[in-house]
């Protein structure tokens, strides 16, 4: 595919002072991506097979009614750590999709007639939680890219989303990335509820109304945990509760359970975010 990559040229010295040509390319960056993509699929394969064995990991207990709280609770169950590996393959599927953005940089730069720089404080891809924070990394990380790109990307940054800013795709990226960089990111599973389905509690036998229900769905999945919970007035030892529906899980990776459909999401994303830039320079 011809781009505007491949038809711009910056002259730039070499040692020796003789000129040379560097040409602008996303083949690389391109290259990181399907690989993102590939690691993903393996990822999901894996976690579909975990789930979905003959002995399910996860479950869900009954309700039992808890006196010092009020509520019947319903309670997650593992019956299986899940495997360190699974964490290790979405590290590779991070560490691709967050490299992507950085080589892009470097080739807007070069794309700009200018020279990329690298080490502490080099060309790179900013994400920045806060205006502030944009201000002061994209000075010295998008150094040399030129004002059309630079806007573009100021476009998706976390903080123009304002108090969702953490659950935007770069600032869920960006968390899996700085986790992966020093440790194996840890996966388990999140509670998910599709807008489609309902998650019912009904009084089975003896006295009771039910008042009302919470669902913690998108919270890790730890053993013990209450997931599920309900007010009943009237109740008497001899009430009994029941719950209906189904609470589907999910695989879901760190400190802030974003889930295997979330990180589809940060590949996705990705590719917008080049497709963008990429366009820009044909313009």
């Amino acid at each position: 595919m011809t781009t505007a990559y491949t038809r711009l040229r910056c002259q730039c010295r070499s040692r020796k002072g003789r000129s040379e040509v560097a040409e602008p390319s996303l083949e690389g960056v391109n290259e990181k991506v399907r690989r993102a993509e590939a690691h993903f699929e393996t990822l999901y394969a894996e976690c579909r097979a975990f789930i979905e064995r003959d002995r399910p990991p996860f479950g869900i207990s009954i309700p039992y009614y808890d006196a010092e709280t009020g509520y019947y609770v319903c309670k997650a169950i593992v019956s299986e750590p899940v495997p360190v590996r699974l964490g290790v393959i979405l590290g590779d599927v991070i560490h691709n999709a967050r490299s992507a953005l950085d080589h892009l940089v470097w080739q807007l730069v070069i794309a700009n007639n200018k020279t990329p720089h690298g080490g502490q404080g080099g060309n790179a891809w900013p994400i920045a939680m806060t205006s502030t924070g944009w201000k002061a990394t994209s000075k010295t990380r998008l150094n040399g890219v030129h004002s059309t790109q630079r806007d573009l990307i100021d476009q998706g940054q976390p903080y123009k989303a304002g108090r969702s800013a953490r659950n935007t795709s770069p600032a869920m990226l960006a968390d899996l990335s700085n986790t992966d960089k020093h440790q194996i990111v840890h996966a388990t599973g999140a509670l998910i509820i599709d807008p489609g389905e309902e998650v019912k509690f009904t009084i089975k036998s003896g006295p009771g109304d039910i008042v009302r229900s919470e669902v913690r769905h998108g919270d890790r999945f730890e053993h013990g945990a209450d997931l599920l919970r309900t007010r009943v007035t009237g109740r008497t030892d001899e009430t009994e509760v029941w719950m209906e529906g189904n609470g589907p899980v999910e695989m879901a990776f760190g400190e802030r359970s974003i889930t295997i459909s979330q990180v589809r999401g940060i590949i996705e994303w990705v590719k917008v975010a080049i497709r963008d830039l990429e366009e820009s320079l044909d313009k």
